[in-house]
């Protein structure tokens, strides 16, 4: 999906641009991001949380 590739060429380029800066760098990456829904439909994340309530 387009938001799986838009977060993993962020991270490259976090980690590039950290090299190149001669920075330290740490990236987190939690397993589940719950908020309200910005779209109509039902998200995975959304759907997740749904089935275990049900």
């Amino acid at each position: 999906s387009w938001y799986i590739l838009s977060k993993t060429l962020a991270e490259e380029h976090a980690w590039r641009f950290a090299k190149e800066a001669k920075m330290d760098i740490v990236t987190i990456n939690p397993a589940m991001v719950i908020g309200p829904l910005l779209q109509p439909t039902l998200n995975t994340s959304a759907a997740a949380i749904l089935k275990l309530i049900n």
